[in-house]
């Protein structure tokens, strides 16, 4: 299993970060660069503009498609300033019969946006709609954010020097 990453970043650096993003995208070379598009995610995640962000990542779901397996893999946690991996909690707001497909998570922390999560990863996979899968963790590819369990995360922050 591959380490997650979060980053000790404040509101500020968040700030920064996508102002740096944005500035290189009006360039013609970084235009439609998906590593950047992935960063702009990210960034405005952690600048609560959750929408703007569920947009970005559904345009880079769209266009990502040639990266292969990089796609898919959780690369990246939300974190709180301290670099913390950030815990959320939700209730299923959809799910699919077959336990290792994707259901929706309701998640109260993020104005009640829904975040895909897959239940047989949480250990129930027969969750019902309205039950809570515990506390959990949001990962983030280049499909967007995602519920992930707690467990499956394994990286100590290090501290800014």
């Amino acid at each position: 299993m591959l380490a997650k990453k979060t980053v000790l970043f404040s509101q500020e650096d968040w700030k920064s970060c996508l102002q740096i993003v944005e500035t290189l995208m009006k360039t013609t070379e970084f235009y439609e660069n998906l590593s950047l598009t992935y960063l702009k995610g990210l960034a405005n995640f952690h600048l609560d503009r959750i929408q703007t962000s569920l947009e970005i990542f559904r345009e880079l779901e769209n266009e990502s498609s040639s990266i292969g397996r990089r796609r898919i893999l959780r690369s990246y946690l939300a974190s709180g300033s301290d670099g913390n991996p950030r815990k959320f909690t939700g209730e299923v707001a959809w799910r699919h019969e077959k336990p290792y497909e994707r259901g929706a998570l309701y998640v109260s922390e993020l104005q009640r946006s829904r975040i895909p999560f897959i239940p047989q990863q949480f250990g129930k996979p027969d969750i019902l709609e309205g039950e809570s899968p515990g506390e959990f963790h949001i990962a983030f590819n280049f499909l967007g954010p995602i519920a992930d369990p707690i467990a499956y995360y394994s990286q100590p922050v290090q501290k800014k020097k």
